[in-house]
């Protein structure tokens, strides 16, 4: 499970084509809270330096985690990150929206993984930082179809203009 690569199916009977990669980025409360790393404390109060920094996910190991609940593919891209950084995340909170894990890192509750594509204009932003971490992680969206059945003519032009962006 940990060393697929992205973009894979296993399964014969179906094709896919990459549409994107985008990397991922730790949702972290502006304000300190008791559960955080003393340096990231201090760091808190420095927004220029943390957005010139890049972090180690391990060094988040004994935080509140806030998760999207079993089923979701993006939660086990997240547990995938915490197994590379060696420890499974302490899940304070699961719900099934990313907006929604968002609040709770905004109200101090833990903290979050989100994708590049999460808007990151909303008004909320005022109560979370996006913070990049060190190892770079991304994720791969890929359109997924069965090679034997019909593709519509409009699927057919989604991945005719993914493939001319690649």
């Amino acid at each position: 499970m940990f060393n697929r690569k992205p973009g894979t199916v296993e399964d014969s009977r179906l094709n896919t084509k990459t549409m994107l990669t985008e990397p991922l980025y730790l949702v972290l409360p502006k304000e300190p809270k008791q559960w955080m790393p003393e340096k990231l404390k201090q760091m808190i109060y420095s927004p220029k330096l943390i957005k010139q920094t890049a972090l180690p996910i391990e060094g988040f190991a004994n935080c509140p985690f806030i998760l999207l609940k079993q089923g979701y593919g993006f939660r086990r891209t997240v547990l995938e990150l915490c197994a590379r950084g060696r420890f499974e995340p302490q899940i304070a909170y699961e719900t099934s929206s990313i907006e929604t894990a968002q609040s709770l890192v905004g109200h101090g509750l833990g903290l979050t993984v989100v994708p590049e594509m999460i808007d990151y204009r909303s008004p909320q932003q005022t109560y979370f930082s996006y913070i990049k971490l060190d190892s770079n992680p991304t994720r791969t969206l890929v359109f997924t179809y069965n090679k034997e059945r019909y593709l519509s003519i409009n699927a057919k032009a989604l991945i005719e203009i993914y493939e001319k962006q690649s």
